[in-house]
């Protein structure tokens, strides 16, 4: 539409979390892309016993992404855009 060639790589920048789904995308409708994944939700994982039994408050948040993550990759599936 905007004449820009498809045949060259594109880079594609997104939140890690996001990039699985993101490339899907792409991918389905034949444009190269190289990955740039950022906005990583990693941290220093403890293993002791206090944080086995009081565990971070923020890790319900991480798992409220993971879960809207993997109902959109699940959506994204049955609608044909991945």
């Amino acid at each position: 539409k905007n004449q820009i060639p498809a045949n060259q790589e594109f880079i594609l920048i997104t939140s890690a979390f996001h990039m699985k789904r993101a490339k899907g995308c792409f991918d389905k409708v034949g444009l190269k892309t190289v990955t740039f994944p950022v906005d990583y939700y990693s941290h220093d994982i403890k293993y002791d016993i206090p944080s086995l039994f009081f565990p971070d408050p923020s890790s319900l948040e991480y798992w409220t992404k993971l879960f809207k993550e993997w109902i959109g990759i699940l959506v994204y599936k049955i609608v044909g855009y991945i």
